[in-house]
């Protein structure tokens, strides 16, 4: 009788160290919660908090136990919370120690339009609002780490499109938007005309252009007349780049005066009034 009662006792014994190590690894517990401690955007002018919307995954979560743990974050009185949900750690060893986490973050958030995902993303072409062009910002961050004392992790997110950004100069006496109806950039893009900066944004795939392929297409108003500039010879457009060009029009006649890049930039860029004709 006492052996079988000694069986029972270390069965149950191990039944609980096999209960405690799943729950360590799953562990729902606020000390075991991951925080985001910060989230930056690189290639600005200057270090900027990441202030959009983005997914968070606990990949390795995922892959060892099936476990999905994600949630979208926003910056919140200068933090980053979760709006549903919580990610947690995956507190596993093996035989070089304890597991590191891997953890992967996408903006915008996703949607059936633009199926928004850490290696998708479908370009909206209608970029026409401030708001419609920072949705076509495609930003990914990934970081790899074991758990810390505080459970936080930082983020740095990367521009995955290329933008480009156009300063106007109107050589007419009118605004340099008020004669065209219709503007597209990158052939089918419709781009954020900003009439209080005079500028023109939108943000495209990046890759090679070529000569045939049209830059910018202005369609006048009234009398109709549409303008034609191609792309730059040999130009490729990388990831996180912001391409600027000094574009002139007029009534019936519209030209690139200059470009430069840079990396991306939250700010306008003043290329100097340079004269370089390239176009």
């Amino acid at each position: 009788m006492k052996k079988i009662l000694a069986l029972t006792a270390a069965a149950l014994s191990l039944a609980a160290c096999s209960t405690n190590d799943v729950a360590d690894i799953t562990n729902d517990a606020d000390d075991n919660v991951v925080n985001v401690a910060s989230a930056t955007r690189s290639a600005d002018v200057e270090p900027v908090a990441m202030t959009a919307q983005f997914h968070l995954i606990n990949v390795t979560q995922k892959e060892k136990h099936n476990v999905n743990y994600e949630s979208d974050f926003t910056l919140d009185d200068n933090e980053y919370k979760p709006t549903y949900g919580k990610i947690v750690w995956y507190n596993g060893k093996d035989a070089n120690g304890e597991i590191a986490n891997v953890f992967q973050a996408f903006s915008p958030l996703r949607k059936s339009s633009n199926s928004a995902s850490y290696t998708d993303f479908n370009l909206p072409n209608d970029q026409s609002t401030a708001e419609k062009l920072e949705a076509a910002d495609w930003m990914t961050a990934t970081t790899t780490t074991t758990k810390p004392a505080d459970n936080a992790i930082t983020l740095n997110f990367e521009h995955k499109m290329a933008k480009l950004h156009f300063n106007v100069t109107a050589k007419d006496d009118i605004g340099p938007f008020d004669s065209y109806s219709d503007i597209k950039v990158d052939n089918n893009k419709i781009p954020y005309c900003n009439s209080t900066d005079n500028t023109i944004e939108a943000i495209v795939n990046p890759g090679e252009r070529t000569t045939n392929e049209e830059i910018i297409r202005l369609v006048g108003t009234g009398d109709y007349f549409t303008l034609n500039i191609k792309f730059p010879e040999n130009i490729t457009l990388e990831s996180g780049k912001q391409y600027n060009f000094n574009l002139s029009i007029g009534h019936y006649k519209a030209t690139i005066t200059s470009v430069s890049v840079t990396d991306w930039s939250v700010k306008n860029i003043d290329l100097g009034g340079n004269d370089d004709a390239v176009n």
